[in-house]
């Protein structure tokens, strides 16, 4: 994962969330990416080790100079002497994904300071707003209730019975 992004994340979940919740996500994070969803393509794949950081430049006739393709922020941008420099977009500014953003959030193609929804599969609190479906035990989740004998939190619906002690329970 792209130190920028992953720093952007780390910011984003840790003030919102209990660790419990966060470990959640972290589990679910790890099912994903065992699977190997969320990965875009070889090519839009730079590693930390091999990209080109925020404000160096690039391209043009340096021996030494990288290809403003390895940027890590993928978005290059031009200065008035007309030199190419990597540099991330700003507030506001349209996006493709979290590493090209200053602040490392992406949302509905624009660069924002918080989500306006939480992803699927994600931790979320009371009063989040999931992109899709519904927060049910700390996760996103398109399920409409929490099955029986599975952990709930207050507010959760069970599909029998109800929340008792964290797990749905028909008592």
């Amino acid at each position: 994962m792209d130190p920028t992004r992953f720093d952007g994340m780390i910011r984003r979940l840790s003030g919102e969330h209990s660790r419990r919740t966060l470990v959640g996500g972290s589990l679910g994070a790890a099912v994903l990416a065992a699977v190997g969803l969320g990965r875009t393509s070889a090519e839009d794949d730079v590693s930390s080790e091999n990209c080109t950081p925020e404000g160096k430049r690039c391209g043009g006739g340096g021996k030494r100079r990288r290809p403003c393709k390895k940027c890590c922020t993928k978005n290059v941008i031009t200065d008035q002497n007309g030199k190419r420099r990597c540099s991330c977009v700003r507030l506001g500014n349209a996006c493709t994904n979290d590493s090209q953003c200053c602040e490392g959030i992406c949302e509905s193609g624009t660069c924002q300071v918080t989500p306006l929804c939480v992803p699927l599969t994600l931790p979320c609190a009371v009063g989040d707003i999931c992109c899709a479906g519904e927060c049910l035990a700390g996760i996103c989740s398109l399920q409409a209730c929490v099955p029986l004998a599975l952990p709930c939190v207050q507010g959760d619906i069970c599909c029998a019975g109800s929340c008792n002690l964290g797990f749905c329970t028909l008592g």
